[in-house]
């Protein structure tokens, strides 16, 4: 661990700061930024490999997908489809919401060490974050069982009117779509906005989850609108970021499993295993930046709202 001058000025911050202030953390710092963002990203990459790959070889598979127009869809294949397609969708939401919660997490710790002037290596990051990493995940699990209950809330009104009344169908179509779009939002809100600093506060304050949650809440009531435009703008910025690494990985695999001409779902777990070293490429940069942003905004809200100095960082670490 070495030591030096703080490279992020303690004072309140504009949104320019805290991105170039997330920059100069990862410039600073770059084998426990990226490296540890790398191999985290990979492990959490990897597990939902081999489900992904089965479940979208059902998609591509399916009577609906193979048949003709005309062909009779059967109830049993349309929920075959649904299902596919929905653990799909959840095992990439479960990946990207524990990896940006835990790497992010761990990653805050040296942004908030580069603060006071502290270069953390790999080993000393672990060693510094390693007990509080049961908190950190149980965070992040329940941020991830929160999604489903706020949107069950949301669009339970539009279900029982298709299901339960006869004739409405389109009303509770409309009512179904409506909660739908409506819990998402609530879902952001609290995401983005209440709870976006959660985890800093979790890991720089040493509380628990609850806790962490109520203090982050707390620290956003009243500037809910500039947070939530912070880290929804830093949520665009690391997705196109993304994109940029992945799609040309995506074409890749599309192209090599065809010429091998692998079939079923080893020609999906090709497809998936090519895509996912973009995935992973991208990991590496937008984590590091995420967590400096979402720290150095913590930080910002208590140098606004309680003064916070140096000093008060050094003794709010993880013990």
């Amino acid at each position: 661990m070495g030591r030096g001058a703080g490279i992020i000025p303690l004072r309140p911050l504009s949104i320019g700061e805290i991105y170039d202030g997330a920059i100069r953390v990862i410039r600073s710092n770059p084998r426990t930024m990226v490296g540890l963002a790398a191999v985290v990203g990979a492990i959490i990459t990897l597990i939902g490999t081999v489900p992904q790959a089965f479940a979208l070889n059902t998609i591509v598979n399916s009577p609906i997908s193979t048949a003709p127009e005309s062909a009779e869809i059967s109830n049993s294949d349309l929920a075959e489809l649904i299902g596919a397609g929905g653990i799909t969708i959840l095992i990439a939401m479960v990946q990207s919401l524990l990896a940006t919660t835990i790497i992010t997490g761990l990653l805050i710790v040296a942004v908030g060490a580069a603060v006071r002037g502290e270069t953390l290596a790999p080993g000393a990051l672990w060693q510094r974050t390693r007990p509080r990493l049961w908190a950190l995940l149980g965070l992040a699990l329940l941020l991830l069982v929160i999604a489903p209950l706020i949107i069950a809330l949301g669009v339970a009104p539009g279900l029982i009117l298709l299901l339960a009344l006869d004739g409405a169908e389109v009303v509770g179509a409309i009512v179904l779509i409506v909660g739908m779009l409506l819990s998402f939002v609530a879902y952001l809100a609290f995401y983005l906005g209440f709870w976006s600093v959660a985890a800093p506060a979790l890991l720089l304050e040493n509380l628990g989850v609850a806790a962490a949650l109520r203090r982050s809440f707390g620290l956003v009531r009243g500037t809910f609108w500039r947070v939530f435009g912070i880290t929804l703008l830093t949520a665009v910025i690391t997705y196109i970021v993304q994109q940029i690494f992945s799609v040309p990985f995506s074409v890749i695999g599309v192209l090599l499993a065809g010429v091998a001409d692998f079939s079923g779902a080893s020609g999906e777990l090709v497809q998936l295993l090519i895509t996912n070293i973009g995935t992973i490429m991208a990991g590496a940069v937008v984590y590091p930046f995420t967590a400096g942003a979402v720290a150095l905004l913590y930080l910002d809200l208590r140098m606004r709202r309680e003064g916070m100095d140096v000093e008060v960082l050094r003794s709010e670490q993880p013990r």
